[in-house]
């Protein structure tokens, strides 16, 4: 196959990877150069690869031949470029983690493509990274920490969305109806505001398993009807949580480290 043109409707869906949105719509990213393009094959997530017209093929894996217009319209470098590749993210592990590392507010591509190559050193397991973060798929931080060792493990884990999954799941399976946000705290799990029908929940709990987390939030949604710890919210809370007295002895062997 052979593109010519900059118009290209398969052109112009991948130059959209260059925003922070086309890559979390399409769950792609793109690489450039021989070494990273080498490193997709090598985890397995590239999807296509785009090679300039004058350049053999060096990888065992099909490749579309391109102008240098169409090549340079799908690169970041100043000067010509002469292949790029379309990568699937991956995709997050779900095997328990012991060593890992939160990350709030690191908004320059430097200081996270440092935060990353130290991690992976001090042997880090996983990175949570929360909303406010750089995207760690943008091209800067593609040339400046991506790794094959760093990709194997190393894991990039958007807090929010991360978390909110678990949370939605767990209001379909009670069937509860509350706003729900997410921010750091000290010394608590979570609170919540019965008058504005919403429960916080502390981002540190995306370390904890299932069971634990769902017990966080019946409690909290049960003082919605309960303000305090009568008999009448413990008899209620067991309507949604049976075993919350052993899931809460739990919970304590965890701390809040900050």
């Amino acid at each position: 196959m052979r593109i010519e043109s900059v118009q290209n409707k398969k052109i112009k869906e991948f130059v959209k990877l260059h925003t922070k949105k086309g890559r979390d719509e399409k769950n792609l990213f793109i690489v450039e150069g021989h070494h990273l393009i080498q490193e997709a094959l090598q985890s397995s997530c590239l999807k296509e690869l785009f090679i300039l017209e004058t350049v053999q093929n060096p990888f065992s894996f099909p490749a579309i031949e391109c102008t240098q217009s169409v090549i340079n319209k799908l690169s970041n470098q100043i000067s010509n470029a002469k292949m790029i590749g379309v990568c699937e993210k991956q995709k997050n592990s779900e095997k328990k983690k012991k060593k890992v590392i939160f990350l709030d507010e690191i908004q320059d591509p430097g200081n996270m493509g440092t935060i990353i190559r130290t991690a992976h050193s001090f042997g880090i397991e996983a990175i949570y990274c929360s909303k406010n973060c750089v995207d760690v798929y943008q091209d800067t931080l593609i040339v400046n920490a991506t790794s094959k060792q760093q990709q194997k493990k190393v894991y990039y884990y958007f807090l929010y969305n991360k978390l909110d999954e678990i949370v939605q799941s767990i209001k379909q399976k009670h069937h509860f109806s509350f706003y729900d946000d997410y921010k750091f705290y000290k010394g608590k799990w979570g609170c919540c505001y019965p008058k504005k029908n919403l429960v916080i929940l502390n981002l540190y709990v995306i370390c904890l398993p299932f069971e634990l987390i769902d017990a966080i939030i019946c409690h909290e949604y049960t003082h919605f009807k309960f303000q305090n710890h009568q008999k009448e919210f413990y008899q209620q809370l067991y309507k949604y949580c049976p075993k919350y007295d052993a899931i809460n002895k739990k919970l304590k062997e965890y701390r809040i480290n900050n």
